[in-house]
């Protein structure tokens, strides 16, 4: 079974994402270090170059694991019922703080759902 998912361009690129390849090109290289590779100069500034260029990988935001995605949902679904609670027994005690962050999570949830009908 591959490791790989696939994810629609679009969805990168409004996320403020970029698909790069593990492996640098040596165009990415050049670019990274700030000039061109001669021939003669293939060995350290190249290598340091691809140092980095693995640093700035691993330091890229890593995706949240389906385990912690759940536990994130199942806390929001409690606030949120906890606040729909509180709120209808005594009733706007808390204005329009609650009010925003009461919209925010419904519409947290409810973006979190529609991406997992379509999966």
């Amino acid at each position: 079974m591959s490791d790989q998912v696939t994810v629609p361009r679009e969805l990168l690129e409004s996320a403020g994402y970029a698909m790069v390849p593990v492996e640098p090109t040596h165009e990415m290289l050049e670019a990274l270090w700030g000039r061109s590779f001669d021939q003669f100069d293939e060995g350290g500034a190249k290598k340091i170059a691809r140092i980095k260029y693995q640093g700035l990988l691993a330091a890229a935001p890593q995706p949240v694991s389906d385990d912690a995605m759940d536990a994130l949902v199942e806390a929001l679904e409690d606030i949120l019922s906890g606040w729909i609670y509180i709120r209808q027994q005594h009733g706007d005690l808390y204005g329009v703080g609650w009010d925003r962050a009461q919209g925010k999570a419904e519409e947290a949830l409810a973006t979190y759902r529609a991406a997992q009908e379509k999966k």
